[in-house]
């Protein structure tokens, strides 16, 4: 069953960590997405209304990000691109989730979410199954972006 391509606005961050070998450089475009924030993110991927579209992957037993991200409005493109079943889940250094996947993404699945992030560091995470004391488990820092 193939995760539909869903999108949040949250106030704050993500999770799923764990250092990847690329960290998510890897550049891919983003495909259908929505906003609940005024942005979308159009077949060609690249920035959008409402911020940048970052590509996150998800693996046996690492995530694929970027080591800084924007506070404004980002898109997120989801790949599980491993052989399990992957979450993924943003909390602040005082253990508090600020933001999750609504489910968890089977192999194969992609899902496109819009998050707003405040800055500061996060430490992201897979939980499902225990992937994070696996290595599923790294450090985002989000950066401050003026307006305008």
């Amino acid at each position: 069953m193939r995760l539909p391509a869903l999108v949040f606005g949250a106030a704050a961050v993500l999770a799923c960590g764990g250092a990847a070998p690329d960290r998510g450089e890897r550049a891919g475009p983003a495909s259908g997405a929505g906003s609940a924030e005024g942005g979308s993110a159009g077949p060609e991927g690249g920035s959008t209304a409402s911020g940048d579209t970052v590509s996150v992957y998800l693996t046996e037993y690492a995530i694929g990000i970027p080591e800084t991200l924007p506070s404004r409005g980002t898109v997120l493109r989801v790949l599980n691109e491993g052989a399990e079943i992957h979450n993924l889940r943003f909390r602040t250094a005082a253990g508090e989730f600020v933001w999750s996947l609504d489910q968890e993404m089977s192999p194969g699945d992609t899902g496109v979410y819009e998050v707003e992030l405040a800055p500061g560091e996060y430490t992201v995470i897979c939980d499902f199954a225990g992937h994070d004391s696996r290595g599923m488990r790294t450090t985002v820092t989000v950066e401050a972006v003026p307006d305008g």
